[in-house]
């Protein structure tokens, strides 16, 4: 295995200007990095960890963990996963290294906290539901915990702006003559009590305007598609869904059972995926700006470093309706 003095061998530099290279330190030149880090991919250099460490004065891993009570959510979800993709590319160019944490060794279950300290991580990334005891855990011990959506005492928390978007949906679908809606409250968690709240403004602003609230995890298919049917019935003529997936799924069931979407009822998303914009109908949804919500997740993770304190903050980023086809005025005031 090729080590730090292979690559000063080969690359005829110090051990010292090497080491700052692979560290990205900003007194050494881009070109003599890329002269050291071309070097070490010929010769397949991995870092050692824990010498990365010992070398500029704390851990470069970064944990992520995965709390979702519904277990698919976390495969399904492309939003998510691209949020991931991108905190980890964030990371990479400021040198830390991100690994997914499980509180499970084989057979034998452990706590998270035992995991952060074998691995020397300080710092963790908390995506999907706040489980209180575990995570409580990790903040008394001084490790730093930055969650998306997910918030609570000592946690710093990157959030969209659920609440002021969801409101300003429904409202632009009170605004086309809908007076009978239904919410679908998705994986319960402060980013879906945050629209609710959206959604249960709005239609209190309305007189004589009805909301109905339903409870379907993200992703269950079947059982949205059951709802909106329920919906139908019952007179509702839009529907507000927690995720894209599920509405475009919900929109295929209905089309398949000969319902039309927008002409009988109206439909949006939540997540602004580009899946949802090569539907037919084009879905209405709220775009998360996934740019600077992975950017400031990843600001957030090495800013926490830099102190021993553990602070909560909630930071909300606007987000922004797409307007597509999939809604419409309802079937009597057409």
């Amino acid at each position: 295995m090729a080590t730090i003095y292979d690559i000063a061998k080969k690359c005829e530099l110090s051990v010292s200007t090497v080491s700052k290279a692979l560290n990205n330190d900003p007194h050494i030149t881009d070109k003599t990095k890329a002269i050291v880090w071309e070097k070490a991919r010929e010769l397949s250099y991995v870092p050692n960890q824990a010498a990365r460490s010992l070398s500029i004065g704390h851990s470069t891993l970064i944990g992520i963990i995965f709390t979702f009570r519904n277990d698919q959510s976390r495969f399904q979800n492309p939003f998510l996963l691209n949020l991931i993709e991108l905190y980890k590319t964030k990371m990479a160019k400021r040198n830390y290294d991100v690994v997914f944490l499980s509180h499970k060794r084989g057979n034998q279950s452990t706590s998270y906290l035992e995991v952060c300290r074998r691995l020397d991580i300080h710092a963790v990334l908390v995506l999907g539901d706040i489980d209180s005891g575990k995570i409580n855990e990790l903040i008394s011990n001084g490790i730093h915990v930055i969650a998306f959506e997910a918030e609570g005492p000592g946690i710093i928390t990157i959030t969209s702006d659920n609440e002021k978007i969801t409101h300003e949906l429904t409202c632009r679908l009170l605004s086309l003559g809908h007076r009978k809606l239904a919410f679908i409250e998705g994986n319960r968690g402060a980013s879906a009590i945050d629209r609710r709240k959206g959604f249960e403004s709005a239609v209190a602003s309305v007189p004589g305007a009805k909301g109905e609230i339903l409870h379907v995890l993200n992703y269950d298919s079947a059982s949205a598609l059951l709802a909106a049917k329920k919906c139908l019935r019952n007179g509702i003529t839009a529907i507000l869904f927690p995720d894209d997936i599920t509405a475009i799924v919900t929109i295929n069931g209905l089309t398949n059972n000969g319902v039309q979407v927008p002409k009988e009822i109206s439909i949006t998303g939540f997540d602004g995926t580009d899946l949802g914009q090569t539907l037919i109908p084009q879905l209405t949804t709220v775009q998360q700006d996934i740019e600077t919500i992975s950017s400031r997740l990843a600001e957030e993770t090495v800013e926490s470093l830099k102190s021993s304190a553990v602070n909560s903050a909630v930071i909300s980023v606007p987000s922004r309706i797409i307007s597509g086809r999939s809604i419409s005025r309802p079937c009597s005031n057409k």
